[in-house]
């Protein structure tokens, strides 16, 4: 099964050459014409219902109901809405990109400039506390509140730096920051600049010598390969944090001397797991899957309670979600069991902890994809469509892209892929996904 759409640029039609209007400006509404006649082969009632349909999902509009009418005037004279959510949306509907209408890159997080003063005082005792206040809010889906703190703290680490006698110490809170901003940014499915800050991070590690934190940021890098479907670079990273973790557990007298987190360690066996499984050949290749997942849960099980900045992984429910996946991610159908994966993500939703709504959408998500798996894409959509206001929720662009794929699956199904309730899911999903890149 697929691990690669990334929902909607994926959905991006291939356009023709713009050309003017009558006036010498950019002729919008013949490309959205052409797009809707000769590529979707869609008549302008179809096109009016998703965008009324898209108003009242937006805003709450239900007494302007857009006519067919309406959209031809539109492209005839070339007169698409000023606002750019509304022509975002439109465009979004056709699967036009944004910059195709005038719209400069709406999909993409860049950040803003911060007017800030330069090298202001910093506490390194209150840096780390903070830092570890953003992870505790990155898990619980309210991290973007504090983004523009999160990167005014990294410009002002970036500047002390520099000049300090003794810069250790702020080059290991400077790389810390930059794996926290990697992973906001894979979050909101801005995966090139979630790699660029993974690269500087690792960068500085190299520099401290710190072959643990060097391990965490390459577990991190797997994890963002992954969501990207780079299953090659996937198993190098995991792989490559595997061999750092193995180093720094020599062996000694039959017994293991630990000299990097047990949590990380445990982390690093998950993502690992996973990763061989998405690329797994075999019986024996799902079974060293399973091997390095079950590993992880025991050096979990052995931390008990502890904090876990790592994975939020200490829960059960986050294991059986692992190896949920490893029974849905094989590239080949004989290697794939619903039935066990359905299994798995039943314990994991019954064993998760209370607050860990990162678990239930991922479980939900790779439960949709063992109901489809199993034939039954009704309760594949039901399920999809119940995770959509929890995805929405939690901010997260990763979890639409997912939810993406279960769309791209249902659209794809023999006799079910036309139901008129898998277009407006499909539609909604464009929504929510214009909503939190274009909503503050």
């Amino acid at each position: 099964m697929e691990n690669d759409l990334a929902w909607p640029e994926a959905e991006w039609v291939q356009l023709p050459p713009l050309t003017l209007d009558a006036h010498g400006q950019p002729d919008y509404g013949a490309l959205l014409r052409y797009v809707r006649k000769h590529i979707r082969g869609w008549s302008a009632d179809d096109v009016a219902e998703q965008y009324s349909t898209a108003l009242w999902l937006l805003f709450g509009i239900e007494d302007v109901v857009i006519t067919a009418r309406w959209i031809q005037k539109m492209e005839h004279n070339n007169a698409l809405p000023q606002d750019p959510l509304r022509r975002a949306t439109l465009a979004a509907i056709l699967g036009i990109p944004p910059a195709a209408v005038g719209l400069q890159d709406v999909f993409k997080q860049s950040s803003r400039a911060l007017l800030i003063p330069r090298r202001q005082r910093l506490d390194p005792a209150e840096y780390r506390a903070a830092l570890d206040s953003y992870w505790q809010a990155f898990y619980a889906g309210t991290v973007l509140l504090y983004a523009e703190q999160i990167m005014e703290r990294l410009y002002n680490l970036h500047d002390n730096v520099l000049y300090v006698k003794e810069p250790n110490v702020l080059m290991d809170l400077l790389c810390r920051y930059d794996l926290l901003i990697s992973t906001i940014a894979s979050d909101q499915g801005d995966y090139k600049t979630s790699l660029e800050y993974k690269w500087d991070a690792l960068i500085l590690a190299k520099r401290l010598n710190n072959e643990e934190l060097r391990a965490s940021i390459l577990w991190r890098r797997a994890g963002t390969y992954f969501d990207m479907g780079d299953s090659m670079r996937a198993i190098a990273a995991s792989t490559e944090a595997a061999a750092i973790a193995h180093q720094l557990n020599p062996q000694r007298d039959g017994s293991i001397l630990r000299r990097i987190n047990p949590l990380l360690d445990g982390a690093i066996h998950l993502i690992h797991g996973v990763c061989l499984a998405h690329d797994a050949q075999s019986d024996d290749d799902l079974t060293t899957a399973l091997k390095q997942i079950d590993a992880g849960r025991m050096l979990f099980e052995a931390q008990g309670d502890q904090p876990n900045v790592y994975d939020a992984a200490a829960s059960a429910g986050w294991i059986h979600q692992r190896r949920a996946f490893v029974y849905l991610g094989s590239p080949l159908p004989a290697l794939r069991s619903a039935e066990k994966a359905l299994i798995e993500t039943a314990y994991a939703k019954k064993l998760r902890a209370p607050n860990e709504k990162r678990v239930l959408i991922y479980t939900n998500y790779l439960e949709a994809r063992a109901y489809l798996e199993r034939g039954q894409p009704e309760w594949a959509l039901k399920l999809a469509e119940d995770t959509l206001e929890a995805a929405e929720e939690m901010k997260s662009v990763v979890n639409l892209i997912r939810l993406g794929r279960v769309y791209k699956l249902l659209r794809e199904y023999p006799k079910y892929g036309g139901q008129r309730e898998v277009s407006q899911f499909g539609l909604r999903l464009k929504v929510a996904r214009i909503k939190l890149q274009m909503l503050p």
